[in-house]
């Protein structure tokens, strides 16, 4: 997915500085709030949901191990 004009994804997330995750884990965290909100969700914005649940499981996880 797209983030601040930025690919990243399950698969490339680790190669981004401290920063940008934090940047991307705010982002991430404001979207699935605003789509768990929303009363009518699609279908595929459920998915979208899932893939956003997702990825900030493993920058949060990737931050704490960065942190250790």
């Amino acid at each position: 997915m797209e983030l601040y004009g930025q690919e990243v994804n399950g698969a490339n997330y680790k190669h981004y500085s401290t920063d940008d995750l934090n940047t991307f884990k705010v982002q991430l965290r404001s979207d699935i709030r605003d789509l768990q909100k929303k009363h009518n969700v699609s279908p595929e914005e459920r998915v979208n949901l899932h893939e956003k649940q997702e990825l900030v499981t493993y920058i949060i996880w990737e931050l704490h191990r960065r942190s250790l």
